[in-house]
């Protein structure tokens, strides 16, 4: 598994937004004292208004990338396990004790049926062991 070992693609200063030609405007409703100063806020739109899309994307990119770490995590862990090597003969007296009196085996809310579905491993325990069935 390769995980990065720092987060060089992340920064820790936040975007600021750009300097406001008119902050005491911002605080009022007085209207622009002339044309230049309409212009300049015109000038100003475009790159603050592509700034948050440009963050949106980023955040659902950062997202498929924590989805697809997270999943390889998860595989890891589940090979990692350690009942993936439990002998078979302890797996055999673990599903023993699944075994539902009354609910015949292939029901769907036998243990026993949940169990065969786990992995195929279990599965072909579960099949083998002829007293569960």
């Amino acid at each position: 598994m390769n995980a990065p070992t720092s987060a060089t693609h992340c920064t820790d200063a936040r975007p600021q937004p750009p300097q406001s030609p008119c902050v005491d405007l911002l605080s009022n409703n007085s209207a622009p004292r002339d044309e230049s100063q309409i212009q300049k806020i015109r000038n100003l739109l475009p790159d603050a208004e592509a700034e948050p899309v440009r963050l949106q994307a980023a955040i659902a990119q950062s997202t498929l990338q924590h989805t697809a770490l997270q999943k390889s995590v998860d595989s890891h862990r589940g090979v990692a396990c350690g009942l993936t090597r439990f002998p078979t003969e302890v797996l055999f007296e673990i599903f023993s004790h699944c075994i539902h009196p009354t609910l015949p085996p292939c029901h769907p809310d036998a243990a026993l049926s949940c169990v065969i579905g786990v992995c195929a491993r279990w599965r072909a325990v579960a099949l083998a062991s002829p007293l569960l069935w």
